[in-house]
């Protein structure tokens, strides 16, 4: 609703009231300040109510998508690596902008989080109680975060929860790592950091010493033949039965 409706309907009522108390013009201005709150509380309220109705709209739809934050990682915290989970973890920052503590709470946590993810870490020198203490810590981080993320939307997980019930099919672990393998080395052999290795597994079995004399004499004999450019022996043998006529 613009200007020029709201400023009309506010002027229709007293133009009305005016008409109604006779052609004297002074008496308009006889109307109580209890009609003139009246009309404009009926002027305003349908404003009042579109900007309450926007506001809970948008409140609404906030907080479905940081529902959406929390159960996309909810649903891949047993694959860290998924695309889904990164990129639920980096809208964090955009829909728990709020100025409340338990908003602050969370990009805290996502900090600290981010933090550990960002700092080096060499997996191919490491060993398996180095690899396991990096593990545990980034499992440690993901659900304090998770954890504090989900108590403002009604979820209340504990921390050990959030990491020991999930279920990760060891076929998806060991496809995930073939995957990576086969990548880095496809990667070394396009890039020239490694060569294509063949390997010969068996060769066709050889000819016997008399098929070799023999393959030899028939190579030797064509070539004289095609060398001397002579046309090939034929001999022609009569195989008409005795007492037929030849064709």
């Amino acid at each position: 609703m613009n200007f020029r409706r709201c400023a009309v309907a506010l002027i229709s009522p007293l133009a009305l009231h005016a008409q109604s108390q006779g052609p004297t013009g002074g008496e308009f201005w006889t109307i109580k300040i209890g009609d003139i709150i009246m009309i404009l509380a009926v002027v305003a309220a349908p404003l009042v109510a579109v900007h309450i109705q926007w506001r809970l709209q948008l409140r609404r739809e906030k907080r479905d998508r940081k529902v959406w934050i929390f159960k996309t990682l909810m649903a891949t915290r047993g694959t860290p690596i998924a695309v889904e989970h990164v990129q639920a973890l980096n809208m964090i920052d955009v829909e728990f902008d709020g100025k409340s503590g338990k908003d602050a709470a969370i990009r805290e946590a996502w900090k600290v989080y981010l933090d550990h993810l960002n700092k080096p870490f060499d997996w191919a020198k490491a060993d398996d109680v180095q690899k396991g203490l990096q593990n545990e810590k980034t499992g440690d981080l993901l659900a304090e975060l998770m954890q504090k993320m989900g108590e403002p939307l009604g979820y209340h997980f504990d921390v050990v929860y959030l990491k020991k019930h999930v279920y990760v099919p060891i076929g998806h672990g060991e496809l995930q790592l073939e995957e990576r393998i086969m990548r880095r080395a496809w990667i070394r052999v396009i890039t020239g950091q490694n060569p294509l290795k063949m390997e010969i597994v068996s060769l066709p079995a050889m000819a016997s010493e008399k098929e070799l004399e023999e393959q030899a004499k028939l190579r030797t004999a064509s070539l004289d033949f095609f060398e001397k450019k002579e046309p090939w022996p034929v001999r022609i043998v009569d195989q008409t039965p005795p007492g037929e006529p030849r064709s």
